[in-house]
């Protein structure tokens, strides 16, 4: 498919093309219209664009920015990489996905700030559409309204969705043995060109760590444990880990920018459960896996009860699925200060 065409066009030609079948198919006898329930379309995972920030020998490449400035850290950050514009070109529509699992101060939430400085960005080298959207523990409208992610988005000329129930897709591996049923992802995401995954670095008291991984499930339909997150919910503990990278594995954004000028130590995913320590860095990366190996470093520098050991199973599960590498032997770190 031709990079300037979005995968929404694709998705709407496809649908046109089962409701022919469905309307011109042949009935159960000559005379008389056969009556069938509408056919439920299981899609494969979203297939996400190539990652272009790789070394020549294809290590990926993982940029680390000290600083307290997010404006500056991401420029600098993105500079490093190559520029955005070696993913993004100069009309494509993007999505940025933050973290607004409750009506939190950052970083128990996404900074709107930062998700205003990641559009700007976004606008300096395309006239796309770049929108912003999650759905959290509570319902998505009110989190924004609350944090001011409405008004920053407003006055970055992005666009901010509120996902709905009635646009979705179920989505699974063709693979899954283990996991009942199929995940319900929200159309806006599935359907989106690009994502760029604003995370916050935080504890979580089941996935023992929030980063990249963790924040793909605020596009599954929600909010609170309904649907597929009933589901995730509803597991061991090391279920729950596993399937976290089950999940990230169904959406597969772009680009992940980790907001780690100050992370939730000790406890978590809320801002009241945790303590907030200054990180001072801002992490971006292609790599998934790499992502979250590398913040559970920053992680254990800074919370005494974290060790990287409590989400091994997480980023085993995610190796397995080709969510990249958590051998950081095997990825380009650049480590720069601001």
């Amino acid at each position: 498919m031709d990079n300037n065409q979005t995968r929404r066009q694709f998705i709407k030609k496809c649908s046109q093309a089962t409701a022919s079948i469905m309307l011109f198919g042949a009935c159960a006898r000559g005379d008389e219209p056969s009556v069938t329930e509408p056919e439920v379309i299981i899609k494969n995972p979203r297939q996400p664009l190539p990652n272009p920030y790789v070394t020549g020998d294809g290590k990926p490449i993982l940029i680390c920015v000290e600083g307290n400035d997010f404006n500056q850290m991401l420029n600098a950050g993105l500079d490093a990489m190559g520029g955005l514009n070696r993913l993004v070109n100069d009309n494509q529509d993007v999505l940025i996905k933050p973290n607004c699992n409750y009506a939190d101060p950052y970083p128990g939430a996404s900074s709107p700030a930062s998700a205003a400085a990641i559009i700007s960005a976004v606008k300096q080298v395309s006239t796309g559409t770049v929108s912003v959207g999650d759905q959290g523990w509570m319902p998505s409208d009110q989190v924004y309204g609350s944090i001011g992610l409405d008004m920053a988005v407003e006055a970055a000329e992005g666009v901010l969705l509120t996902f709905t129930d009635d646009n979705t897709y179920p989505v699974k591996n063709d693979d899954w043995t283990d996991i009942e049923g199929n995940m319900v992802v929200y159309a806006e995401a599935y359907d989106a060109p690009i994502i760029l995954s604003l995370c916050s670095l935080k504890r979580h008291h089941t996935a023992r760590m929030t980063c990249s991984l963790k924040n793909n499930v605020g596009v599954f339909r929600g909010p609170g444990m309904v649907w597929s997150r009933y589901y995730l919910h509803s597991q061991s503990q090391d279920g729950f880990l596993t399937t976290v990278a089950e999940f990230a594995g169904l959406i597969n954004p772009e680009l992940n920018i980790v907001d780690a000028r100050t992370i939730l130590t000790r406890n978590g995913p809320l801002y009241e459960q945790g303590t907030p320590v200054s990180a001072n860095k801002l992490i971006i990366c292609g790599d998934m896996a790499a992502t979250d190996a590398y913040c559970a470093g920053i992680m254990e520098q800074h919370d005494p009860t974290f060790s990287p050991s409590m989400i091994d199973l997480t980023l085993e599960r995610a190796e397995l699925r080709g969510l990249g590498t958590a051998d950081l032997g095997n990825v380009e770190i650049i480590e720069i200060s601001i």
